[in-house]
């Protein structure tokens, strides 16, 4: 747990999009300071950094080869044993304060799931996703997940559900006790598509074959430059996106979690 409030924290502090706030304050204080040189080179730059998050699509660019990494399984398989939707797409508190399901930016995973669920009548859907990482008494993403997939109809025996993962690699570690899962079983695994490396493989690691089904995509193909796309607000989000999605690649690697810096359908 304190190692996931860390890394929650090191990524508040130093994601792209706060680097550039620290870049405003740090010229703040430069020029209360009365060093207005080094301050004008820090907004300078702070400047030249956000014109090319505007204008160059710098996130796409690192999504793109993230997403196309899994394409979707063809031909389907006729048969599963499971679908595992993997946590990230529910806000928990949120959703306890109202009493409904309030779904993120990723509730394709859920919703994707569903129709899953009913193309495979006879699949378990098992879903992990505990707490806040500074909330560890709070609600969980799994008592939401369930609350969802029994709204849609889905019948409450066919769920499993995890509630004390607060990371991927622990999703993975978690459900694995849980399942037991057998040589030869055949296993659905529905996440974003930009997270499907990291996730596929931490579940290479512990040595649980799945079947990657990306959802979520972020981008329409490789970023090229376009009038229509920008905006600043939304390019800093992809950015956002797309380094927590590499960093978590080069984290899981160096701490050994994943079989391969970028797994792929070419690399176990």
């Amino acid at each position: 747990m304190i190692i996931g409030a860390l890394s929650k924290i090191l990524w508040m502090l130093f994601k792209p999009s706060s680097l550039v706030l620290w870049g405003v304050l740090t010229a703040a204080v430069l020029a209360w300071r009365g060093r207005a040189r080094p301050a004008r080179r820090v907004i300078c730059g702070v400047g030249a950094a956000l014109l090319a998050i505007t204008f160059l699509p710098l996130g796409g660019w690192l999504l793109y080869p993230l997403e196309a990494r899994f394409p979707p399984p063809r031909p389907m398989p006729e048969k599963i044993d499971g679908i595992v939707v993997l946590g990230g797409s529910i806000n928990a508190r949120v959703s306890a304060y109202w009493g409904v399901p309030a779904l993120s930016g990723q509730a394709e995973r859920l919703t994707k799931a569903v129709a899953l669920a009913r193309r495979y009548p006879a699949a378990k859907i098992i879903f992990s996703g505990g707490p806040g990482v500074f909330t560890p008494d709070g609600p969980t993403e799994a008592a939401v997940a369930r609350q969802f997939f029994t709204g849609q109809g889905i019948a409450p025996e066919r769920l499993i559900v995890e509630d004390k993962a607060t990371s991927t690699y622990q999703n993975v570690v978690r459900l694995k006790k849980l399942l037991h899962p057998v040589a030869g079983g055949r296993w659905l695994l529905v996440t974003s598509s930009y997270h499907l490396p990291r996730a596929v493989g931490l579940f290479r690691q512990v040595r649980w074959p799945v079947i990657p089904y990306p959802v979520d995509y972020k981008t329409a193909g490789p970023a090229r430059i376009s009038i229509t796309d920008i905006e600043l607000a939304r390019s800093l989000d992809a950015l956002d996106f797309a380094v927590h999605a590499w960093g978590g690649l080069v984290v899981y690697r160096l701490l050994g979690r994943t079989s391969a810096f970028f797994p792929g359908p070419d690399k176990p």
